[in-house]
């Protein structure tokens, strides 16, 4: 235990892991790494949605074509329709649940960090003279 005046070294100690303060290691951090993941979903989520909305899925209507290759035409159509109406939804889903698991983890952190041990300042050096009664203040009188 030190005085008051005197610098500690076991301030420098790497913070708690409940401490809100800390690191972040994505390889032994669960809320890193799920933070990534959700932003990963969110991501692919988004490129999903963006490749089904702009890939074309109307087809020319062309009067000289015959009946039966036109029709194969629409049927092809029709079912790239369908496929891309499923790949919007799951970009969608995806968003949804990257959404949802980036909320839980922010909601985690916050009451971690309200729930966290107040910091001892009697640890924290103010200034380095060893009377700190005057933090702030400009004059120094003893």
């Amino acid at each position: 235990m030190s005085t008051l005046g005197e610098f500690d070294q076991t301030s420098l100690q790497p913070p708690d892991k409940g401490d809100c303060c800390r690191r972040y290691d994505p390889k032994h951090d669960p809320e890193e790494f799920f933070g990534m993941i959700s932003l990963v979903m969110v991501t692919v989520g988004l490129v999903l949605i963006t490749v089904g909305y702009l890939t074309p899925r109307a087809y020319k209507f062309d009067p000289d074509e015959e009946a039966r290759k036109m029709e194969a035409i629409q049927l092809y159509y029709s079912e790239l329709s369908y496929h891309l109406d499923i790949v919007i939804l799951a970009g969608m889903a995806l968003i949804a649940f990257g959404g949802i698991l980036y909320t839980a983890i922010f909601i985690s952190a916050f009451f971690t960090c309200l729930m966290a041990p107040p910091i001892n300042r009697q640890n924290i050096p103010l200034s380095q003279s060893s009377d700190n009664r005057h933090y702030g203040a400009t004059t120094f009188d003893k």
